[in-house]
């Protein structure tokens, strides 16, 4: 069977070609190791935010984006 990204012409660049790539860019403890990396530059963590939308929206108003009643959460 051909790999949708060989028959793209982009060969090379499937999921199972890039995981080595991707397992030594990062470290990190949890997850499946067969997965994720443990030594790499990179540190990913999961968000703190309970909300990243609320993140964002905060982030735009700081940024001068008028506030609009539209984005505020209804009770």
């Amino acid at each position: 069977m051909v790999k949708v990204t060989d028959a793209a012409g982009a060969k090379g660049r499937s999921f199972d070609d890039l995981l080595p790539c991707f397992r030594r860019s990062e470290t990190i403890e949890s997850g499946d190791p067969a997965l994720r990396g443990r030594t790499g530059p990179l540190r990913p963590r999961q968000a703190s935010s309970a909300n990243p939308v609320g993140g964002g929206l905060e982030a735009a108003r700081q940024s001068g984006v008028p506030d609009d009643e539209r984005h505020r959460r209804r009770p």
